[in-house]
């Protein structure tokens, strides 16, 4: 697994100048925190790193306003860190999440193009969401993401079922544009 700033931001200043989510604007962040996204990502030598990578390159040398993508699957995103101690937190769970096995086995099953403007997602191969894939991601989006913002460990649980049921969207993408 690899973690990145998100590059789009998710929160804004509202009218009291406190940051909040832009799509849910009554939940608030701390002013020390960084929101941060957990990829999912092959081991660099793997053939399939060497081939999404290949990929992605050979689609921006003919798209000039797009940009490379290391390969991943966005895990989950707008994780609530407050230090680089959180940072080794946030692995050392997706670690135990994902229990004896450290591989989480993806099928990729198809390849998309988005014709409406969303920079993070236009060119993407879909990413089956397994039993196994869905329920890590909603493990750690209920501790980093709904906990540290609802306070109340059931209402947590449940926002990040919903999450996982109506908004987890797992995709490799190839280019941002």
């Amino acid at each position: 697994t690899s973690l990145r700033k998100d590059l789009y931001p998710k929160y804004i200043k509202n009218s009291q100048n406190t940051l909040v989510r832009k799509d849910q604007p009554n939940r608030k962040m701390n002013k020390r925190q960084i929101g941060i996204s957990l990829w999912l990502c092959p081991k660099p030598s793997s053939q399939i790193h060497e081939t999404l990578s290949s990929l992605s390159t050979g689609l921006v040398s003919i798209c000039s306003e797009s940009s490379r993508v290391e390969p991943h699957i966005t895990i989950t995103s707008g994780l609530a860190i407050n230090s680089h101690a959180d940072v080794r937190t946030v692995l050392e769970s997706a670690i135990a999440a994902l229990g004896h096995e450290i591989r989480l086995h993806v099928k990729l099953t198809s390849l998309e193009l988005q014709a409406k403007n969303h920079y993070f997602k236009k060119l993407f191969l879909r990413v089956e969401k397994s039993r196994n894939l869905v329920s890590f991601s909603t493990i750690l989006r209920e501790l980093y993401v709904e906990l540290p913002t609802l306070k109340n460990e059931a209402e947590a649980k449940y926002s990040a079922q919903d999450w996982a049921r109506d908004e987890f969207d797992p995709h490799v993408s190839l280019l941002y544009t």
